[in-house]
């Protein structure tokens, strides 16, 4: 789930010369620009799609959430629950604020001084984990990441920047 200009696969072929088919979903706005920056650049095994319904594969070992995850319009646990549907042996969550608390939290970022303000999520750890095992996922990687945010209400002990690998059980 997102990716940008630069997703995980285009490193994966610069510097393992491993051309890993990828599906990427991104703001419709991105979507068609870069899909036509793909095709400028001949680059044919990565493809950007704007909802997880248009996707044109059904089959993936990898599902993959980066910090974007946290800036989705729709619930974040619907959208998970859409990939899940394509059967992924692994799900990866990675570089995300969690909290030890029972539900999500939701603050302001600003960017600019205080000129432009976007939503930022903490995820609650227990519903994450909690949602997971429903799921039958295991959780299998704990990583937590040196945390220099800083927040104005929040301690910087209170939240953690985590990286998160689940397996699917069967």
């Amino acid at each position: 789930m997102g990716g940008g200009l630069l997703p995980v696969s285009l490193y994966i072929k610069k510097y393992c010369n491993i051309e890993i088919p990828g599906s990427i979903i991104e703001t419709p706005e991105y979507t068609k620009v870069l899909n036509a920056l793909c095709d400028k650049k001949n680059i044919s095994f990565m493809r950007y799609f704007s909802d997880v319904s248009n996707l044109d594969n059904k089959n993936f070992d990898l599902v993959y959430f980066g910090s974007s995850i946290q800036y989705l319009k729709d619930d974040v646990y619907i959208t998970i629950k859409k990939t899940i549907s394509y059967n992924p042996k692994l799900i990866a969550i990675t570089n995300n604020f969690f909290i030890d608390q029972d539900d999500d939290l939701y603050s302001l970022q600003a960017f600019g001084g205080r000129k432009h303000l976007i939503p930022h999520k903490f995820f609650s750890y227990k519903k994450m984990i909690t949602f997971f095992n429903n799921e039958k996922y295991k959780l299998i990687l704990d990583i937590d990441h040196e945390n220099s945010y800083n927040h104005k209400k929040l301690d910087n002990k209170d939240f953690k920047n985590k990286s998160l690998l689940f397996i699917k059980q069967y």
